[in-house]
Parts: structure tokens; C-alpha cells; sequence
């Protein structure tokens, strides 16, 4: 007989949407930025996997205090740098995304790097969400000696690229199977499914009883 494989919980992705904000508060990201940020995350868990991992791999990084903002380094026209300061692209991606955007609707064409910056996965939500304006966004990894991921991640900088009035293109693999994944609902490791559940709990308890819990 065949060993059984990991047990999963298939869960409506309107469900995780409404439980994504609270958790992303959990992990330190402002009440107003986790509401931006809860389609990103959930478009990823849906249409590649990673977000509830990542959030539990990263808690602690992701916690730091202060926030990490983004600064703009140069701005010339056509070309721009941007320092995100060990931040994620999950939490600065809508914003880096945006000022892409603006500078490429000046100009028809923009492209800088991204500096300092983790959270590769979330990558593919904002060219999704580029391509439904009729922009080509990219951001492409750019590894200073070693291979793999853990290389890119490490160095964390990214060339970035973001044309005006593109094409409309076919729906893409990862934006077909977010599409399914609506009507389907997303399978999750058990595991992974009970920590995102425990965070967004951990929202409802009483400050004081959370403290606690926190001190051990």
C-alpha cells in the first residue's frame, strides 16, 4: 500500500483574501499597506504557492522596526534607482510598481534597479497587474558571483523595466490558474494552513492575553 501524502485543506480563495490582511498585521505590516498588499499576496498563493511559507520563513525579518521604506536614489529620465532598504517586494512591490509606472507613462519607457530588496516569488503578481494597463513590467534578478536562489537573494538587487502600451497579451499560465483556483479553491498543506490560521487568531485575542503569549 502506498504511504498517504501530506494532508491538505481546500480552502475558497475569498476566504484567504478576508483572512490575509489581519495576518499580514501580524507579520508587522501596517494596518493600511496590508490591505494593498493582501491581493499580491493572495493572487500568489493561488497561482504559485509560497506566500504562507514565505510569511513563516520571514516572520522576523518582515517584523523589523522601523518599517523599511523605499528611497529613490536617482530619478534620471528614463532611468531610476531605487533602494528598498531590506524590504520585500511583497510589502514595497504595489508602490515600486507604481513609480515604474509613472515614469514610464512620461516617458513611454522606464528602467532602473531595485536595490536591497527580497521576495522573489511576488514578482509574477506585478507583472500580472502591469500587463492589465497595458504595461510590460519586469524585474530580473541580478546575481553578483554564486547561483540559485539563495544567491539572488542574498545580493538582492533586480534590473527593472516597464514599457508603455503594450500589446495585450494571452492570459498567462500563473493568471489562468489563479482563475481556476477561484472556482476550484486552493488546496493547502495542512500545516501551512493552521500557521496562517493561528496568525489571524492571534488578531482577535485581547492585547493583554497576546502579550503574554508573545512572552511565553
Amino acid at each position: 500500500m502506498e504511504p498517504e501524502g501530506p494532508k491538505t485543506v481546500r480552502v475558497a480563495i475569498p476566504e484567504i483574501r478576508r483572512m490575509m490582511p489581519d495576518v499580514l498585521r501580524m507579520v508587522g505590516i501596517p494596518f493600511g499597506q496590508a490591505e494593498i498588499c493582501a491581493e499580491l499576496a493572495t493572487w500568489t498563493e493561488a497561482a504559485k504557492g509560497g506566500t504562507i511559507v514565505f510569511l513563516r520563513d520571514h516572520r522576523e525579518r518582515l517584523e523589523w522596526i522601523p518599517r523599511p521604506r523605499a528611497l529613490v536614489l536617482a530619478e534620471d529620465p528614463g532611468e531610476f534607482v531605487v533602494d528598498a532598504r531590506g524590504g520585500s517586494w511583497l510589502e514595497l512591490g504595489p508602490a515600486i510598481l507604481g513609480f515604474a509606472m509613472a515614469n514610464a507613462s512620461r516617458a513611454g519607457y522606464a528602467a532602473g534597479s531595485v536595490r536591497n530588496v527580497f521576495g522573489e516569488l511576488f514578482i509574477r503578481y506585478l507583472e500580472s497587474a502591469a500587463a492589465r494597463h497595458r504595461y510590460k513590467f519586469q524585474a530580473r534578478p541580478v546575481a553578483a558571483g554564486g547561483t540559485g536562489p539563495a544567491a539572488v537573494e542574498a545580493q538582492g538587487e533586480y534590473q527593472v523595466s516597464c514599457v508603455l502600451g503594450a500589446e495585450p497579451r494571452s492570459v498567462s499560465a500563473d493568471e489562468a490558474r489563479y482563475r481556476a483556483k477561484l472556482v476550484s479553491g486552493l488546496d493547502i498543506p495542512e500545516d501551512e494552513f493552521l500557521y496562517f490560521r493561528s496568525l489571524h487568531e492571534m488578531l482577535r485575542v485581547p492585547t493583554s492575553q497576546r502579550s503574554r503569549s508573545h512572552a511565553g
